[in-house]
């Protein structure tokens, strides 16, 4: 029963008490109020004439119904003022609108996004007449009247909108005068119309390209990077700060101390090469074309070569001090002996006082013998992950190849940040680790039901170690430094990876440039749902992003990572505050790999032609300075023409090189001489294949419409406004295009 159509309703009568109680107070102590203005005899003799017990009649009584025994909608009966208080609160109301609208004229040269101290929408237009900027209505074709002024059926969900249409176009003029100045200030260049977007809620990055035709005449084919800025999100472990000790599991795992876990290491082995199986392959009619080992130790993804990385952040907290210590990731086994990690990398922070500077440190101790301390530790000095910035880390080992083998294996530790997609830093260091010189098992390459039942696993978070376990960096009799044991975690993470293969350098070096990227030099054989190739072991095993739906905790504190692999490997949050969002978002600037590598266009006009450093001269293919005479290949043609381009498979051109680390494997496909006189082009159509096999549901073109139709009927006008006169502007163009897999050749006949 709706308690506005029924008086007596309990809540009715308890909004209606709590109603005339506050607006009584607010009236006590208002000295403004119409009544309190006119002599006050005038409402005592009326409140006599009238009847009243005072001089406020029965505004402060209680609803009521004057049918009490069947309150029915329509007998709602409430207290009255005076007829001389009622004259004046019908007064007063016209006054306080005259007031309103005699004190708005001081906002009217105000604009800002807050409504309440800047001018009001009805004058928004008049605000960019007053500054010479010309601002039509922001409209949309095709929508009701109903749509526009009321939001009825304005979603996808046949309800009524939060805003109707018209009050979101005029928030869109409100962001655009409210960045007037900016986009004044850089008017005539490309950042004036990336300010008219982002101000608008469109990021320039994404699916919207503004060509700048002109450039060299000829390219080389090479891994060129574009800026990109994109909100990303990261997993927040700051609850780690206030957690009480709470009460541990049989894993040392606290139910208040936030922790994640990845599911175990381990698959099935199907695939021939590198690393060699220890046994044979079997049922082939059932996993063809290869089999299935019959050796478990084979389907451990840790028993070749192997990398871990993630994209750390420790952001500035007001009021809280990071632990000096902090294990950003540890590879842990478990068996009957207990949980305990194989490897730990551990950052500690900077101090002035004794002039030392951050640094990572990566411990391994992969046996579970009391007496044998066969410990590693790798150390990066002048690596301050503390300093708020997003850090990419990786750690593994490498054991060769199918060519060369090694009898010992060799660790690695590499970090890395990304100056905002324009340059990077990378550390790195390695090590030689005499495994099976040794004498003792390698947990990472066998199992072992008191050590290795199941596989390793990944760790984030704190954790009580078994100080009585021999296993790992977890024996204290045998590694007696505290610090390998680390475990507190109170930072953010994001872009949690396991690759059954060693990174190269090409490749952690396109991953620091692109933290997104899951590129490899060769996706043939090295990227995910391609098994047949020999050495196809090697390759993306667990992603875990963070980039997910769900980024709440449930009611018991615990979220489930989805792995973007699709190898279901997954991971779980738990001890988190239940019920609250622990995956927030994170703007990034980084860069990635440019698709359009055979098209003529040009963003930047600045072009140095040569360099002294070796690495500059290799990564912008130039000359060594001093250059005095151009080569023909360096000679650009520049022109005035401009373009507003929004094309379909931008964004998808853009997740495609995101399994490249290089442009190589398309160098190869294209360039393959017997590809001459073939239809089409054939390693092509297997990276098509390989790439489309990660896609789980189709683009939605229609949204893609919708967004051009609106963006052309309103912006492209309000755009040529700010280009100079020469430039030739080919307004807002809707491009259907090709996708980079997707190439046209010319068949040759005889």
């Amino acid at each position: 029963i709706s308690p506005s159509l029924f008086p007596l309703l309990g809540d009715t009568i308890t909004l209606n008490t709590d109603l005339l109680a506050s607006a009584s107070q607010y009236d006590a102590n208002n000295p403004s109020l119409i009544t309190r203005l006119i002599p006050r005899h005038f409402l005592l003799e009326a409140s006599q004439f009238e009847g009243f017990d005072d001089e406020g009649g029965d505004t402060a009584d209680v609803i009521t119904s004057d049918v009490p025994d069947r309150p029915v909608p329509g007998t709602a009966e409430i207290g009255s003022p005076q007829i001389i208080s009622s004259f004046l609160f019908t007064m007063a109301k016209q006054f306080d609108e005259y007031k309103i609208f005699i004190d708005h004229f001081s906002k009217l040269l105000t604009v800002g996004y807050d409504r309440n101290g800047a001018v009001a929408d009805t004058f928004l237009p008049n605000w960019g007449d007053i500054h010479g900027l010309e601002t039509q209505p922001i409209i949309w074709r095709m929508l009701s009247m109903a749509q526009y002024y009321s939001g009825v059926n304005l979603g996808i969900d046949r309800n009524i909108a939060a805003r109707s249409a018209k009050s979101v176009a005029a928030e869109i003029t409100r962001r655009l005068l409210t960045n007037y100045n900016e986009i004044l200030r850089s008017k005539g260049t490309r950042h004036s119309i990336e300010a008219v977007f982002r101000a608008l809620g469109v990021n320039p990055d994404t699916s919207i390209r503004i060509r700048e035709f002109g450039g060299a005449r000829s390219k080389r084919l090479r891994a060129d990077y574009r800026r990109i800025a994109e909100v990303r999100s990261k997993l927040d472990m700051s609850g780690t700060f206030s957690a009480p000790a709470g009460t541990l599991d049989a894993q040392g795992f606290s139910d208040s101390i936030p922790f994640v876990t990845t599911g175990f290491l381990s698959a099935s082995r199907t695939e021939v090469g590198f690393p060699f199986v220890a046994g044979t392959f079997v049922d082939k009619s059932v996993y063809p074309p290869h089999g299935i080992s019959d050796d478990p130790n084979d389907g451990l993804l840790t028993s070749g070569s192997f990398t871990i990385e993630s994209l750390i952040r420790f952001p500035g907290r007001v009021g809280q001090t990071y632990n000096g210590t902090q294990s950003l990731v540890r590879l842990h086994t478990t068996g009957t002996n207990g949980n305990a990690p194989l490897m730990n990398l551990v950052a500690t922070k900077p101090n002035a006082d004794t002039g030392t500077t951050g640094s990572l440190s990566l411990y391994v101790r992969s046996i579970d013998d009391n007496n044998a301390p066969n410990t590693l530790s790798l150390h990066l000095t002048g690596v301050n992950v503390f300093s708020g910035d997003d850090y990419y880390v990786n750690f593994g080992r490498s054991k060769g190849s199918s060519a060369s083998q090694w009898v010992t294996a060799s660790y690695f530790l590499n970090a890395g940040i990304n100056r905002f997609g324009n340059d990077f830093d990378t550390f790195t260091t390695s090590s030689l680790f005499f495994e099976r010189d040794s004498g003792y098992t390698d947990l990472l390459s066998n199992l072992s039901a008191a050590s290795n039942a199941s596989g390793s696993f990944l760790v984030v978070g704190s954790q009580s170690l078994d100080p009585a376990s021999p296993v790992g960096l977890a024996n204290t009799t045998a590694v007696t430094d505290n610090l390998v044991r680390s475990t507190v975690f109170e930072g953010q993470f994001s872009e949690l990876r396991f690759f059954s293969k060693a990174l190269s350098s090409q490749e952690i070096r396109d991953h620091v440039f692109n933290p997104r990227s899951v590129g490899v030099n060769d996706p043939l054989t090295n990227f995910n749902f391609e098994l047949t190739p020999t050495g196809s072991f090697e390759r993306l095993r667990a992603n875990i992003t963070t980039d997910q739906q769900v980024t709440g905790s449930d009611a018991t504190g615990a979220l489930q990572l989805v792995d973007f692999s699709q190898n279901g490997i997954g991971a779980t949050a738990a001890s988190f505050e239940a019920s609250k969002r622990i995956i927030i978002p994170r703007r990034l600037d980084f860069a990635v790999i440019e698709p359009r590598w055979d098209e003529r266009s040009s963003d930047n006009k600045v072009r140095p032609r040569g360099y002294d450093s070796p690495e500059l001269i290799e990564r912008f293919g130039t000359q060594i300075a001093p250059v005095r005479v151009l080569r023909r290949v360096d000679q650009a043609f520049d022109d005035t023409r401009l373009s507003v381009e929004i094309s379909l498979v931008r964004a998808l051109n853009e997740d495609i090189v995101g399994i490249l680390s290089t442009l190589d494997a398309i160098d190869k496909a294209i360039g393959k001489p017997e590809d001459l006189y073939t239809v089409e082009y054939a390693e092509l159509e297997r990276l098509r294949y390989v790439y489309f096999q990660r896609l789980t549901e189709q683009i939605k073109y229609e949204k893609f419409f919708e967004f051009y139709n609106w963006f052309d009927t309103n912006i492209g006008n309000f755009i040529s406004k700010m280009l100079p006169l020469k430039t030739d502007f080919l307004g807002t163009n809707f491009v259907i295009e090709s996708h980079v897999l997707e190439r046209h050749k010319i068949v040759y006949k005889d």
